[in-house]
């Protein structure tokens, strides 16, 4: 009885110390249900829970880890350049130096440090916050900034300047790079699997990582890109991690083909839906069909009527529909009292998705939703 009594005392004391460090996170289980957790340790493939009994996950059990970050982050001014690369990571540095005549370029990040990266490894260079958005084509493209686009192959890039061969020009052409918003080169983000975690910062980079911790507010980080090297972060610095699992993965709906956009006019002015990072803002009336590729199984979201709390929301009265391969799966009705809503739909057999809003009464003027991160869970397919 005293061993019991003991061991009752031990778990207390060791809950209540570790709860001051928990951080409040949402995740996505292997059900695609969401669920709300306090999260006091992260230690290789363990998830240490804040609860009375000292609950455990195990990380092949979650797919998504959202922080519920409570501070208050501005919005970061536009200080550095920004690197796509093809393995899907987003890193804001400097070039300090190129190496292998110019194929190869050695980047410095205010987190990870000097990092190289080939030339074949990079999608594209942001250097102006006001660069156009630009589709990767099977050219690389340089946009300059006045306007100007140049098509061609690059060559090599300095820390000072662009070398690109232009199609029926004879000579290659130098660009200093303070002449240029964005470089966008033939390299298309690859969705190959490669065994690590993708971690998103505050400030919207995107890290892969080989291992992750958290202990004592503090989190561990093995990045891919120097595997020998520990970043320490704090607990605000992480937004989301998305772990790796062998055969399934996570894709947002945005990076698929659309294949038709139906957008009316909202009394006569233009339908302003749009795509903004990974989330949707639909207007309706509106509809989108998106093309579905194999080993796709189930699509979740969550959706909610944009400005919910304004006083004009009370004239929001929209239905939105999901159909698959043309044929209706799920209909909602949104209005101000029923505002959100957590969607998780099985994509088996899809071919095509289409998510359609219609206003229903008081007119379409409020008739907008938002659907935040919208995601499709896909099973590997022929060794994808």
């Amino acid at each position: 009885m005293y061993r019991k009594i003991l061991t009752s005392i031990v778990l207390t004391s060791l809950f209540l110390t570790n709860l001051a460090h928990a951080i409040d996170a949402t995740i996505i289980n292997k059900n695609l249900e969401q669920e709300k957790i306090e999260i006091i340790k992260i230690d290789q493939k363990k998830i240490y829970l804040a609860d009375s009994k000292l609950k455990i996950l195990s990380t092949d059990s979650v797919y998504q880890i959202t922080i519920n970050n409570k501070q208050n982050h501005s919005r970061q001014p536009f200080r550095e350049s920004k690197f796509f690369l093809a393995d899907g990571q987003i890193i804001s540095g400097a070039i300090i130096k190129s190496i292998n005549d110019g194929q190869e370029i050695i980047i410095k990040n205010q987190i990870i440090g000097q990092v190289k990266i080939s030339l074949e490894n990079i999608s594209k260079i942001i250097t102006n916050p006001n660069a156009k958005q630009i589709k990767i084509k099977d050219d690389d493209q340089i946009q300059l900034r006045n306007g100007q686009i140049l098509v061609g192959f690059v060559n090599q890039i300095t820390n000072a300047t662009i070398e690109i061969q232009i199609e029926n020009v004879k000579k290659p052409t130098l660009i200093q790079l303070s002449n240029v918003k964005s470089i966008v080169l033939a390299n298309p983000v690859s969705q190959k699997k490669d065994g690590n975690h993708m971690v998103t910062l505050d400030d919207n980079q995107k890290i892969k990582i080989k291992s992750i911790a958290f202990i004592k507010n503090q989190w561990q980080l093995y990045p891919a890109l120097l595997p020998s090297k520990k970043i320490s972060l704090s607990q605000f610095k992480v937004a989301k991690i998305n772990l790796y699992t062998k055969n399934t993965s996570l894709i947002p709906l945005t990076r698929l083909n659309r294949s038709k956009v139906k957008a009316l006019p909202v009394l006569g002015l233009k339908n302003k839906s749009k795509t903004f990072g990974l989330n949707l803002e639909l207007h309706a009336p509106y509809a989108v069909t998106y093309e579905i590729p194999d080993g796709a199984k189930q699509f979740v979201a969550n959706i909610n009527l944009k400005d919910f709390n304004h006083i004009g929301a009370k004239w929001a009265n929209c239905v939105f529909k999901i159909l698959v391969n043309d044929k209706v799966i799920q209909t909602i009705h949104f209005d101000q009292k029923n505002h959100h809503k957590y969607i998780n739909i099985p994509l088996k057999n899809a071919l095509t998705m289409t998510l359609q809003i219609q206003p229903a009464n008081n007119g379409p003027i409020m008739d907008k939703i938002i659907i935040k991160q919208p995601m499709i869970l896909f099973k590997k397919v022929n060794n994808q």
